[in-house]
């Protein structure tokens, strides 16, 4: 038969076995949560540089409109945020024109290639940073 004061022992040690469990439980859910929320912030950022990249390239094929001499090289005012418009190249019946936007962390860079006769798209890419 055991003593009071072993009895007492295993139950101590015990009661400090699970505690330690359950705090460690708690700290990896607790840091599965923070990476969640900070993950699904570099999303928004980057969704929002996605849009404001893609307005660029908007303004830039109805700038191309207006004049058809227009070369680029400026950079955008969309709402509070700003996006650049590189230099436009021309090349055997197409312009290429590359813009980039910044949304809180998230960066975009893309590549449009344009029909110089009717500006309709052939082809857009994002270049990777």
């Amino acid at each position: 038969m055991r003593s009071k004061n072993q009895q007492g022992y295993i139950a101590l040690v015990t009661a400090i076995i699970l505690a330690a469990i359950v705090a460690t439980v708690t700290f990896l859910l607790a840091g599965t949560s923070l990476l969640g929320r900070y993950n699904t912030l570099i999303f928004n950022d980057k969704k929002a540089s996605r849009f404001l990249a893609e307005s660029c390239l908007e303004v830039a094929r109805l700038k191309l409109v207006q004049n058809s001499s227009y070369i680029g090289n400026e950079t955008v005012a969309i709402g509070s945020s700003s996006c650049a418009i590189g230099q436009i190249q021309t090349a055997a019946g197409v312009k290429i024109i590359l813009v980039s936007a910044s949304a809180g962390n998230g960066k975009t860079v893309l590549k449009l290639t344009v029909d110089t006769a009717n500006l309709e798209e052939i082809k857009l890419e994002e270049l990777i940073n």
